[in-house]
């Protein structure tokens, strides 16, 4: 099987399953099925070629919708070491430090994606998040602030300002992972 061929047949697979949050409506066993299917296709594709670092992010957006966060981790990592400049590998790999424990390099992969696209208010948001779990509240919530200025009706960015707000006033728990902030984690305050 050529590079080609692994790797349309992983797409076929994993893509399904990739739209907003990672999952569709249906059966998850199947949908399981098909990703982890679709990730061996594409480790057939990677080891014809390594540095390809499109498998590598298919690979990691694949174990995020598994809940596999440390080898998502790994995956985005690679993807990240290869292409960096892609804010879409950036952005994921940013997620991935956040959700397993390693704060301090998703704060500073958070920060020179900002750095180097500060009109980008969705990597803002994700910054203004990372420093909320990094504990810097002041950092966090001028980060949220200057995503507001470029888009104030974001709705996502609104509810991470809210968080801060929150967590700032102690009405809500110092998150330490991504996970932490989720619907069903914010559903009740402390």
């Amino acid at each position: 099987m050529t590079y080609d061929e692994a790797y349309r047949r992983a797409v076929d697979l994993i893509e399904p399953h990739m739209r907003l949050t990672g999952r569709t409506a249906g059966d998850r066993g199947r949908r399981d099925a098909d990703l982890r299917e679709g990730i061996g296709y594409l480790d057939a594709a990677l080891r014809l070629a390594p540095d390809n670092w499109t498998a590598w992010w298919v690979r990691g957006k694949a174990q995020q919708a598994l809940e596999h966060h440390e080898a998502a981790y790994e995956s985005l990592r690679r993807a990240y070491g290869i292409n960096g400049g892609h804010v879409d590998v950036g952005r994921e790999f940013v997620a991935e430090c956040l959700e397993t424990g390693r704060v301090a390099e998703g704060v500073r992969v958070a920060e020179a994606l900002s750095i180097r696209e500060p009109r980008n208010g969705g990597l803002l948001a994700n910054l203004a998040v990372a420093y909320l779990i990094n504990g810097r509240l002041d950092d966090a919530n001028r980060a949220a602030d200057a995503a507001l200025r470029l888009d104030g009706a974001d709705a996502i960015t609104v509810s991470v300002k809210r968080r801060i707000e929150d967590v700032r006033a102690g009405r809500w728990p110092q998150p330490s992972r991504l996970a932490d902030l989720s619907k069903r984690a914010l559903s009740a305050p402390k």
